[in-house]
């Protein structure tokens, strides 16, 4: 599979709405953990980001949502995770997240998890917190983008507000 690129937006309508936006492309299968960009700058380029050259603060708006699961991967390459090791399923868990800010400036950008590794047929986010605002162990089914979801990927996200034993 080549790389395929496009992206989805939502510009906000008003002041104080966020600003959502993830690539949408795979990269290809590969035996060894993708190479991260070393700058936001050159990460937006490599995935034709359409506010590429758009005002610092929208950009920051942007990257605020992708730093979650970009951290992780960052995290997964400095530990040098062999790819065989991950499998077809990954479970992350977020701990201290807080509704307002792990579900409102998340949202899509954690499937650039799958995005980048696309062995993960299933993605499950376990936000743990008192401030998750669920009750505990509510599953939410996310959509994916079109390549996903034609390719039978899921997304889930979990919300617990106790740490679990």
């Amino acid at each position: 599979m080549g790389v395929i690129t496009r992206s989805w937006s939502a510009l906000p309508d008003r002041p104080g709405d966020v600003v959502h936006w993830a690539p949408d492309r795979v990269l290809p299968d590969a035996s060894s953990m993708p190479k991260l960009p070393l700058s936001w700058d050159a990460y937006f380029a490599s995935t034709d980001c359409p506010y590429i050259s758009a005002a610092p603060l929208l950009r920051t708006m942007v990257s605020i949502g992708l730093s979650m699961p970009l951290t992780i991967l960052d995290a997964l390459q400095r530990f040098s995770v062999e790819l065989s090791s991950i499998g077809s399923k990954m479970i992350i868990h977020v701990l201290g997240a807080q509704m307002d800010f792990e579900m409102k400036y998340g949202g899509m950008a954690f499937e650039e998890i799958m995005h980048q590794l696309p062995r993960i047929k299933e993605l499950v986010v376990h936000f743990v917190g008192p401030k998750t605002g669920a009750m505990d162990a509510d599953e939410i089914p996310m959509s994916t983008c079109q390549i996903c979801s034609r390719t039978g990927k899921t997304r889930t996200y979990r919300m617990s507000k106790y740490v679990w034993l």
